[in-house]
This record gives C-alpha cells, structure tokens and sequence, in this order.
C-alpha cells in the first residue's frame, strides 16, 4: 500500500549551526507570513522546529526519520515499514499493552507514517500532559525493544495486509505501473514490502536497519502546541542521550526513461479494467517542479481537466481519469490513471494516449494557465491551515533541501509563471512516446479489440 504520498506544499532544509538556533524572519518582504517559529539543533545533530500554539490546550511533536523505501536494499523491501510498525510494541521498560494503555489513560495518541524519502511519527494530548507524552514518545523513539513475539504478530499482520491488497485491482495496477517504471530503483517495489521480503526479515535485520538510519543526526523533530521554556528543556534534556551515527549515503542507480512496453496483467473474473500510464519524472529539486504542477492541474490533476472533460464526460468512458506528478528524492514519476469497462478498455488507451500526445506538442494556453494558478493560489492556505500542517511542511522541505522561501512566495511564484516556460517544462519532462501502460484486466473480455494496441506483453497474476 502506498502508506504516505507526499503532501499538498513540498519544501526543505535551511542549514543550521551546530547548537545553534535560527528564528523565522523572511530574507525578503512581500512573502507568505508563515507562522512563528524557531530552530536548532542539539550537539547529537537532532534539528528541532519549535512552534508556539495557544489556540487550543495540546502539544504535539511530529518526528521525521530521513529514511524510506528509497533506502532500502533487493530482499529488504518493507523493512522500514516493519521497523517503524515495532516503534511502539515495546521498549526497554514497557511492553505493547503497557504503552497502550499508559497513553490511553492521558488520552494522548501516536502513529506513523512510512513513505518513499521519509517515515513520520507523532504523539500528541492536551497540554496538561506534554511531560507523560514526552517521556513515552521518546522512549518509544529511542529504546524499542524489537521483542520476537511483537516481531512475528507484526509479520502476520503485514502479510495479511500484502495478501489482502491482491484483491484491491486498483492497487495491483499501480504497483505493477511501479515495477513497470522504475525497474531496478528500490521506487519500484511497494512500501510495505512483498511477502518474500517480509517472511525473509529477521531481528538482526530489524536492528541493523535502526541502528543505521534511526539517529538524531539523520532526523527532525518538530514540537508544536502550549509548551514553556522548562518543557523544552525536558525536550532536550529526553533527546541528548541519542547517539549521532554515520550516515548510509544513497547508493542506487538511476532509474531512466524504459523503452516503452504494453503489459497486459490477466485476472479471470475481474469486473473491469484498470490502466495505467507512467513513465520517470523529476526529483524535487527540479526547477521544472512548479510548472509541471500547473501543467498537471489542466492535464488530471482537477475536475475540470483536459482528461476528464474528454475521456469522462465527452466520450463517456470511465468515472474518473487523472494524472500526476510525483516528486521524489530521486526521480519519481508522472502517471496516468484511470479503470473502465472491459468492451471500452482499447478505446480508452487510444483515446487517452492522442489526448497525451496532444497536449506536449501544443501546451496549455493562457485560459488554462489562469484557472491553474487560481486554483493552486486557492489551494495554498489549506496547506498552513494549522501549526501542525505548518511544521509538516518545514520539515518535508528540509528533508528535500528547499528554501523555507518556496512557502513564503508560493503564491507569488505561481501567479508569475510564463505560459512559455509551462509549454517548455511539458516538452522537456513528458514523453508520451516512452510511457509504460498496464493494462490489468480478462484477457478474454478484452481480446478481440486488443491487437489494434500493437505488441503486447501478457502475464497472469
């Protein structure tokens, strides 16, 4: 399952000085006013976004481990999902249902979230008990036990998940896109791993693979509610103890642009087809990033988009189509997707990809343009809605190594982009002559229009 996309405002790191701290003031005016907040980072490395909230009596602290599914080896996909499910299902002092319970009792909660760059966990509760949520949330963070039972029930626990997810078509056709695209690239295999890799893991994998990304100097944490000076002492003094370690620099071979191939994946008895276009796209850093947003927006990525005013509402072929843009770390991917009925399936695919083809060699145009900025503009401030949606995305941004600048003159950089500069992104990044397409469906109820798509590839799931 594709456990965490990354969120609606992406952005990164502002360096800091070892033990030092820096204050939110924008380098130029005119900006976004983003919330209040200041920064440093411990003598370990730990960097700490700190963020006052009077508004309502909680605190909440959101800790971002710099490691994900991009981190992971052939044979250990999903370890970081399976480790960071056995955070909280034991430490050093307290068993599973001892940590429930204690949190239950203050009515705090905790969770995760693993994803492709990054894995995120929380612990929150009213403020009157910020020192009890402190002291499990960090010895959850630093003191996990990895006991074997608590490693077994998590393991039958993610092969049910994994088994499960085989009867959802619409996630077989996006992993199988997944594969499809990115080969090799550990982008290519699920986050929460394959039965193969979860039933292979042992503890001393489990242990390895904390030990070597699990550290302060490989991670943010942001605190955020009604706290005072003491309680960010308590924070620091909780956090000290963890030890700095030296960090696994990525090591994976780039995923290119694939010749372009049709798979047809054939289930017996599926209700529809599912289909799915993808080929590499761009990393974060990309100076493209804006405009393919913009691009994305009149392409699939709204309501009133080109794909879903033709394929939907035009020709009438499936309830909904859309595209994206998935930035990443390393080059993630642009996607097409959509699902229909099998005697329409081959005129989907031909009507979508002269859609596509379309689309980069003329660009949007100036009306298009607009309504894409209005809507990004619009959607910005949902974005920052909260303090907590605020630190999310300071800390996402410092993850991919951007300029807190990129929230400041977000709608500014939006309502200034060039119709041109758009049209020149959508030549540059899309190639609708190198897309991979899926198509998961009955062989059978699909045959006879099939060889109008030319060579195909089958295979059975």
């Amino acid at each position: 399952m594709k456990m965490l996309k990354n969120s609606l405002i992406l952005a990164a790191t502002a360096s800091l000085l070892a033990c030092g701290s820096l204050s939110n003031k924008p380098t130029t005016s005119g900006g976004f006013q983003l919330r209040p907040f200041t920064e440093e980072r411990l003598a370990n490395g730990l960097n700490i976004i700190w963020l006052q909230d009077q508004t309502l009596p909680r605190i909440s602290m959101q800790m971002m481990i710099k490691v994900g599914s991009v981190d992971e080896g052939k044979g250990q996909e999903g370890i970081t999902s399976l480790t960071s499910s056995l955070l909280d299902q034991g430490t050093a002092k307290r068993k599973a249902p001892q940590i429930a319970e204690d949190l239950a009792q203050i009515g705090a909660d905790y969770g995760y979230s693993a994803g492709y760059d990054q894995t995120v966990f929380n612990a929150s509760g009213l403020s009157s008990t910020k020192d009890q949520v402190l002291q499990i949330f960090s010895e959850i963070m630093l003191t996990p036990a990895f006991d074997n039972a608590e490693i077994e029930r998590r393991r039958s626990v993610f092969l049910a998940s994994i088994e499960k997810n085989k009867d959802q078509p619409s996630y077989v056709a996006d992993e199988t896109l997944d594969m499809q695209v990115f080969g090799a690239h550990p982008y290519a295999h699920p986050i929460i791993g394959t039965q193969a890799s979860i039933q292979g893991v042992r503890r001393a994998d489990l242990l390895r693979h904390y030990f070597a990304y699990f550290r302060p100097n490989n991670a943010y944490l942001a605190v955020v509610g009604q706290y005072d000076e003491s309680f960010k002492d308590s924070v620091r003094k909780a956090f000290a103890s963890w030890t700095t370690g030296e960090l696994r620099p990525l090591t994976n071979a780039k995923a290119d642009l694939r010749s372009r191939e049709i798979l047809l994946v054939n289930k017996t008895g599926l209700q529809q087809t599912q289909i799915r276009w993808g080929h590499v796209g761009i990393d974060r850093r990309d100076p493209d990033f804006m405009a393919l947003r913009l691009a994305n927006v009149v392409l699939g990525g709204a309501f009133a988009s080109r794909l879903n005013q033709k394929i939907r509402d035009d020709l009438g072929l499936t309830y909904s189509i859309s595209s994206g843009s998935d930035a990443r770390l390393e080059p993630g991917s642009f996607e097409v997707s959509t699902f229909t009925r099998h005697d329409k399936a081959v005129t989907t695919v031909l009507e979508t990809e002269k859609l596509l083809k379309n689309f980069v060699e003329k660009g949007i145009n100036e009306d298009e343009l607009k309504a894409a900025k209005s809507l990004l503009v619009g959607q910005f401030p949902a974005a920052l809605e909260t303090a907590d949606r605020t630190a999310s995305n300071l800390m996402v941004l410092r993850r991919y190594g951007i300029s807190d600048d990129y929230l400041r003159f977000f709608q500014k950089n939006v309502q200034e982009m060039k119709l041109k500069d758009v049209n020149a992104a959508i030549k540059k990044h899309l190639h609708p002559d190198k897309l991979q397409l899926v198509i998961y469906s009955d062989e059978k109820a699909i045959s006879a229009e099939l060889p109008k798509l030319g060579a195909v590839r089958k295979t059975n799931l």
